[in-house]
């Protein structure tokens, strides 16, 4: 479960690394999370370190139990004030943020940036291969 826990974050810290062109505007990320305790809360400043030594700024919404950050993510999207990325789980809820359009399709960006290939050294450094091969949202690969 950490496993996967760790994959989704680094996903995340790539795909923001990787969505917005430093030259066109200033890379800064809230991201809401439930890595609270202490491990976990050096896992996510190793992430964050990452983001700002490419040059973004990280925005740290730490809440406390996955259920509660989950609720906060969700009433912000909802609400028309979403962060830029989110720890969630697939499920219910997820598809319906993907149904409703609330959240940000990043295919033609990996496409373009090729990340699928193991053998593109511009493919974020962080972003494990295998999770690009997991099937996403609407059924799309």
């Amino acid at each position: 479960m950490m496993k996967r826990a760790i994959l989704a974050t680094a996903s995340v810290v790539a795909m923001l690394a990787a969505a917005t062109p430093a030259a066109a505007q200033e890379m800064k990320a809230e991201v809401i999370h439930w890595w609270t305790s202490g491990g976990e809360s050096a896992a996510v400043k190793v992430f964050a370190d990452q983001f700002a030594k490419a040059g973004g700024t990280w925005v740290d919404s730490a809440v406390a139990g996955g259920v509660n950050a989950r609720t906060a993510a969700i009433n912000r999207t909802v609400g028309g004030n979403p962060p830029t990325a989110m720890q969630f789980n697939t499920g219910k809820q997820f598809d319906e943020l993907v149904e409703a359009g609330m959240l940000a399709d990043v295919d033609a960006l990996a496409a373009e940036g090729k990340w699928k290939s193991s053998t593109n050294w511009s493919r974020p450094a962080c972003w494990p291969t295998s999770t690009l091969w997991r099937p996403r949202a609407s059924g799309k690969r």
